[in-house]
């Protein structure tokens, strides 16, 4: 103890130092939306650096279990035409309608999923084309969409976070909700907004709905595990399971809208008109 003591009488000054600037960055991000930006930019920065060290020994000692998750995804990789195919649906409906979506690939070194409001960490950043509001998804299903980005490095918001809600439909129904996650199963989702007029079965297939930028319709989803339809209150109570599970991911693709711009310039103009 008296060591501990010796210890922080000789530091003082640079223990005083170190908590006088933690302060003032903690007050400069509090008051000033550019210094809380930068700092997150840091911070992301450095973990990603951090988590990509740690990861990749992980890695190593996981190598039965990365070889067969490769072989899972080459396998689940056929389901990735489905953006082709989507493309091409489109394009015989309407020979003016084009399909604005790119993919890229990338690399978890992050993945969290025991908090609330979980988050991934990818190893693509500005440099390589990845943006925020870009969708996020793999092999089996939809992960996210991107938050912050660096030169190297992206936060994606994960499904497993309950800010998120992602418009879905029924694949063969069109019936559209809000899917979000309720903070306890990572494989389970909840879906809202279904009136219960509509039948709604076990077995039924969520895809993306396609009502927004960072998605096309079509990408797999879940599937209804759970009915409920309270009397009083006049929608369904839905529960889906995941096809992907977000805890057990390696790779990821990201979805770049290449209308995005353009449709956020639209949106703001008739917010202000």
């Amino acid at each position: 103890m008296q060591q501990i003591i010796s210890a922080i009488i000789r530091f003082k000054n640079l223990i005083l130092y170190l908590a006088l600037l933690a302060f003032s960055l903690s007050f400069l991000s509090r008051r000033s939306y550019y210094h809380q930006t930068q700092l997150n930019k840091l911070s992301l920065t450095v973990s990603g650096r951090l988590y990509k060290g740690t990861n990749a020994v992980a890695n190593y000692f996981s190598l039965k279990r990365k070889i067969q998750s490769l072989t899972d995804e080459n396998f689940s990789l056929k389901r990735m035409d489905l953006l082709q195919k989507q493309k091409a649906i489109l394009e015989n409906l309407d020979n003016e309608t084009h399909f604005p979506f790119e993919v890229r690939k990338a690399q978890i070194v992050k993945n969290s999923h025991t908090l609330a409001r979980n988050y991934i960490l990818i190893n693509k950043g500005s440099k390589d084309g990845i943006a925020p509001d870009m969708g996020v998804i793999s092999a089996k299903g939809v992960v996210g969409i991107v938050n912050q980005v660096t030169n190297n490095y992206a936060s994606v918001i994960s499904v497993l976070n309950n800010d998120l809600r992602i418009n879905a439909r029924f694949k063969d129904k069109t019936y559209f909700g809000s899917l979000f996650w309720p903070g306890t199963n990572p494989r389970e989702m909840e879906l809202q907004d279904i009136v219960s007029v509509y039948p709604v079965t076990v077995g039924d297939t969520l895809v993306t709905g396609g009502l927004s930028v960072y998605f096309p319709m079509g990408i797999p989803i879940g599937e209804v595990v759970n009915v409920y339809t309270p009397v009083e209150q006049g929608y369904h109570q839905i529960k889906v399971h995941l096809f992907n599970d977000p805890t057990q991911l390696d790779f990821v693709y990201v979805l770049e809208n290449r209308d995005l711009e353009e449709i956020k310039n639209l949106i703001d103009l008739e917010e202000n008109d």
